[in-house]
């Protein structure tokens, strides 16, 4: 200021144009799918000249908290909306500076980056990196695969399933499990995926690669996704079974145990497939049952099945209807044995546990139990419910 008056004085009346230097000359901007990015640049003087001036963006997404700046150094502070734009999507664009100092332009990129979740051996950004993670560390893949923030990996549909495949052919079990679980619609300790309950065509494709593998550990994943689909599209999973029962002993229990919903429903059709579609000639007698039981206590039942001639294929099934707290039943399906008898007759006794546990609590009052043979109820009767420690 002292310099400035000096000059003045002595009728020096030329402004000093300040000479404006940048921090940066080209701005990369990382930018999270969906996400809003904030950043900032600064100029600065190399001399005692002040920057005042006003900043322009080619870009419609870029917004500045102030258009105008003043000031040695003068920071601007911008964002850029990435929201809509999917990743891998970049803009080359450019600030242009109009200011005491003359007119500046500034480069930026801007890059959409794909979801990520960080893990001990780095970022998590696609399902190849989430392959090589199984590798290395199964045990953090798996939780991994359990958290929410694994499903905005894999939202990209087209792209997951054809990892998936590749998954589907590795010689490592653990990956080829993976494929199965990773397209299940109804995953217990995971997200649902609403788009495979309504149309599970790419899991079905999935299944077909993974339905003669020897492995019993993929084996499991597989019938269980279909049990899943069975859910939502029991037609699809008999016409499953209709195309592959009888082709391996493998394959054959992966049949029965994906249809295992189907069976307690009693579906007459997917009955029929496993031979369990006949009962008429088979007789309940002698039924025995506890018609009084105390809470925390086991109710017992025994029974016998007869016929004239060898029973053959038989499932059998008991049904407990729970009294439930607005005085309504609630039918839960429990098995006893599902094979082939070779003989005319046979005595079963069961005990079913009336014990409250968090995931099921037992009401006072009047239950039912039946027993179904080959899907059919044949025998139902009533039993209270007491407590005895009030």
């Amino acid at each position: 200021m002292k310099n400035k008056i000096q000059k003045f004085s002595k009728g020096d009346f030329q402004l000093i144009r300040p000479d404006v230097i940048f921090d940066e000359t080209n701005l990369v901007l990382i930018i999270g799918e969906g996400e809003v990015y904030r950043g900032s640049f600064t100029m600065r003087a190399n001399n005692e000249g002040r920057i005042r001036g006003l900043v322009y963006s080619s870009s419609f997404r870029v917004h500045f908290k102030d258009q105008g700046f003043e000031g040695n150094p003068s920071r601007v502070e911008f964002t850029y909306d990435g929201r809509g734009l999917r990743p891998g999507h970049v803009e080359e664009g450019k600030f242009t500076i109009v200011c005491s100092g003359g007119e500046y332009e500034l480069s930026f990129t801007a890059i959409i980056e794909k979801p990520y979740v960080m893990t001990t051996y780095g970022k998590v950004q696609s399902t190849d990196d989430f392959r090589k993670l199984a590798i290395k560390d199964f045990s953090e893949a798996g939780r991994l695969f359990r958290s929410k923030e694994f499903y905005e990996i894999l939202k990209y549909e087209n792209e997951t399933m054809n990892q998936m495949k590749l998954w589907a052919k590795s010689p490592n079990e653990h990956l080829r499990r993976l494929a199965s679980e990773g397209c299940r619609s109804r995953l217990p300790w995971a997200i649902a995926l609403p788009k495979f309950k309504q149309n599970p065509a790419k899991a079905l494709e999935i299944i077909e690669l993974l339905k003669n593998d020897k492995c019993l550990y993929v084996q499991k994943s597989v019938a269980n996704n279909l049990n899943d689909i069975s859910k939502d599209n029991p037609h699809l999973v008999i016409e499953f079974v209709k195309q592959n029962l009888g082709v391996s002993k493998e394959l054959d229990w992966i049949c029965k145990h994906g249809s295992r919903t189907l069976l307690k429903k009693g579906n007459s059709e997917i009955l029929g497939l496993f031979s369990f579609d006949k009962s008429h000639h088979i007789n309940l007698t002698n039924f025995c049952y506890d018609k009084s039981v105390n809470v925390d206590e086991n109710l017992t039942f025994s029974f016998e099945i007869n016929s004239d001639e060898i029973i053959g294929n038989i499932r059998i099934e008991y049904v407990i209807y729970y009294l439930k707290s607005n005085n309504i039943h609630n039918k839960k399906v429990f098995m006893i044995s599902q094979n082939e008898i070779k003989s005319s007759s046979k005595k079963f006794i069961k005990k079913q546990s009336f014990k409250n546990m968090t995931t099921r609590k037992h009401y006072l009052g009047k239950h039912f139990i039946a027993i179904l043979i080959n899907g059919v109820e044949v025998l139902k009767e009533e039993f209270y419910l007491n407590d005895t420690s009030n």
